[in-house]
């Protein structure tokens, strides 16, 4: 289903012509922008990121070994569900 798509929008000028932003609309697909002048960006920085800053939040480490821990170990209990 069209519907449960999350597209990362580059802006270019063929996804963003008219014909394909209303198809895009008419299929109630998701778009995710993507800042302009951003190539560094990538859907990590939109999706993961957040994702692990919030499991992570109002915890205290000791050190910045256990933050990397910490870390690694909600990445490794990610799943692709998490995304959707």
């Amino acid at each position: 289903r069209l519907n449960d798509l999350i597209i990362h929008h580059d802006q270019a000028s063929a996804h963003k012509a008219t014909q394909t932003m209303e198809y895009l609309e008419a299929q109630r697909v998701k778009l995710m922008g993507h800042p302009a002048y951003s190539p560094g960006l990538s859907p990590c920085d939109f999706l993961l990121f957040p994702k692990i800053k919030e499991l992570l939040r109002r915890k205290n480490f000791q050190d910045i070994n256990e933050l990397y821990a910490a870390i690694q170990e909600q990445m490794d209990g990610l799943r692709q569900e998490d995304f959707c």
